[in-house]
């Protein structure tokens, strides 16, 4: 990865050996060297310490890890535990608990509603009550009649600074790991600013999830008005670091003052990747935009809202993507990491992300309108 930093410094006449911290790993570092950067990686079980600009040993790896917010890189690829299926670093839980499996060789909780399965490599959908986590009479995510139920199951408001996150189908909020770096929770949202190097809201709850067919999006955000001109800006993607190739994205590019240009990109589980993309002049610059996106049988469809500054659930135009063609019975292909806002490949977003929200078994993009009255 390439280092945008100010701090960063990295020029011929930097003493050689000189280190930076990585923004996401703390098991990585940056050293430069002739005035190159090159990333580096701690020994397993080590940590890099800012103070000391060494790798050092500490107790408790991850409790260190989680204070500063990042996140264990590439460790024991190989396989750790009794990982023999070639699953890299994933290992079930020694004790069988399916409920739990290893990282990394660090324990961690399947989300509610899910189990660990090693032959699929990935957290699956429990049908039973069998970790206890469950509603009486429910199934997570699931209805009994999946085809008449269009719910939110993942929605995330920031509402009052809260990581909170609310399961529409359960009715009740669900226990994910959340986790920011340098975004702020403000304004009943995320804001990101151009002081920032690395911000993100990261969701692990979409590790390795299946995105299957009648799931939609959707994304509220106010862009900076200072964001740079004709440079795509992330909103949403699940490319975390470089073993999570983007099988999701959301962007946006100003093209003027007040224009916007939309584009969702999907990989598909048959290697298509397949873009759809919409033009919107608002007539206020600062208003938020709302974007709904329907992952459907045999499309990839949706639209952006202009929304009113006074009354964000009053909408003043609308402007369609452009539809685009899907194989049935394609999905999208998951990956390892989970979902992140305001950070991907592309430029850091700008501006505030009010709220974000996945909606499962919704048939066409009318139920999830009207979910998100419901809702919004």
């Amino acid at each position: 990865e390439n280092v945008n930093c100010a701090i960063a410094t990295c020029i011929p006449s930097t003493p050689a050996g000189t280190r930076y911290p990585s923004g996401r790993c703390c098991n990585k570092y940056f050293e430069c060297n002739g005035g190159a950067l090159t990333e580096m990686s701690c020994p397993n079980g080590l940590v890099f310490s800012i103070a000391e600009r060494a790798c050092i040993q500490v107790i408790d790896t991850k409790a260190v890890c989680d204070m500063q917010e990042r996140y264990v890189c590439d460790v024991n690829t190989g396989g750790v535990g009794t990982n023999t299926t070639g699953c890299g670093a994933y290992s079930p839980d020694p004790f069988g608990n399916p409920c739990r499996f290893l990282f990394g060789g660090y324990t961690i909780n399947a989300p509610q509603g899910t189990m660990w399965s090693q032959t699929a490599c990935s957290l699956v959908f429990a049908n039973t009550d069998q970790c206890g986590q469950l509603q009486s009479g429910s199934s997570a995510f699931f209805g009994a009649q999946p085809a008449d139920f269009c719910n939110a199951v993942f929605l995330a408001t920031f509402d009052n600074g809260q990581r909170t996150v609310y399961s529409e189908r359960q009715q009740q909020n669900l226990a994910v790991a959340v986790s920011t770096q340098e975004a702020r929770l403000q304004q009943n949202g995320l804001v990101f600013d151009s002081t920032m190097q690395r911000p993100y809201g990261y969701y692990f709850f979409f590790n390795n999830r299946a995105i299957k067919e009648n799931t939609a999006f959707r994304v509220r955000f106010a862009l900076d008005q200072n964001a740079p001109s004709n440079r795509r800006i992330d909103i949403l993607s699940n490319n975390f670091c470089e073993l999570c190739p983007e099988t999701v994205s959301i962007t946006v590019t100003p093209r003027g003052p007040n224009q916007r240009e939309v584009t969702a990109t999907f990989l598909l589980t048959n290697g298509q990747s397949v873009t759809t993309s919409a033009l919107i002049n608002n007539e206020v610059a600062s208003n938020e935009l709302e974007v709904t996106l329907v992952f459907g049988q045999t499309s990839i469809y949706g639209q952006v809202s202009e929304l009113s500054g006074n009354n964000p659930n009053s909408v003043i135009q609308t402007v369609n993507f452009t539809p685009v063609q899907k194989p049935s019975g394609v999905e999208v292909q998951p990956n390892r990491c989970g979902f992140m806002l305001g950070q991907g490949p592309n430029s850091n977003f700008l501006g505030l992300i009010d709220d974000f929200a996945v909606f499962e078994y919704c048939q066409d993009i009318n139920q999830v309108l009207r979910q998100q009255q419901t809702i919004g």
